[in-house]
């Protein structure tokens, strides 16, 4: 399997990896680097996103001398400042058992989204929504009637319960990021992610082996 690039933004921090996947799946680190300064004291926002790009463009010509070749694939993972996540919990019941479908559940998780960015965006109705946008959106949990299940859809239930972590990121400097990495790194694609959603990912992962 190709060799893939992985970099982590965090403040003004900039780190980057090439790793490749196993056969069994796991990831194997083949270099890595990481840039951490420029701000010596100063925190406006223009001089940390300064920062971070020319971090990131250092991190980014390391890489590219042990990595010459173009790969089809890079991964990018976001901290604070430049997003906000929340753990989501949905808790409904019904008067009679109904059927839950993706649909619904869709639907209620919508409606919990659209609060949540109201929370973080405010509630005048004016907001310029396409300032931000959802940067994951992932269920994590499902219980139907008390019981957890992995295939809610299809049964019926009275009491609804899902689990969604969100995340969400200005839009501009996710559209700038993505841009300074495909041009300076000639990647095709680049996947982003919030670093807390991959590290709850990982330590469930070596929960599970143990």
């Amino acid at each position: 399997m190709e060799a893939r690039v992985l970099f982590e933004i965090d403040g003004a921090s900039v780190s980057g990896a090439i790793f490749k996947f196993s056969d069994s799946g796991e990831a194997k680190i083949l270099f890595s680097e990481k840039e951490s300064s420029g701000l010596e004291g100063k925190f406006d926002t223009d001089h940390l996103l300064s920062s971070m790009k020319k971090n990131l463009g250092k991190v980014i010509d390391s890489l590219s001398l042990k990595l010459p070749k173009k790969t089809e694939k890079a991964y990018c993972l976001l901290s604070s400042p430049y997003l906000a996540s929340q753990n989501l919990s949905l808790k409904i019941e019904y008067r009679e058992p109904v059927l839950i479908t993706k649909e619904l559940l869709d639907f209620l998780v919508q409606r919990e989204t659209n609060d949540f960015e109201k929370n973080h965006l405010g509630h005048n109705d004016e907001v310029d929504k396409t300032a931000h946008e959802i940067l994951e959106k992932k269920i994590q949990a499902t219980k139907l009637n008390g019981y957890a299940t992995s295939q809610p859809f299809g049964k019926y239930a009275r009491r609804l319960e899902a689990h969604t972590f969100i995340s969400i990121t200005p839009s501009i400097l996710r559209a700038e990021i993505n841009e300074f990495l495909i041009s300076r790194f000639h990647s095709n694609e680049v996947e982003f992610h919030s670093t807390f959603f991959c590290l709850f990912h990982q330590v469930r992962d070596i929960i599970k082996k143990e």
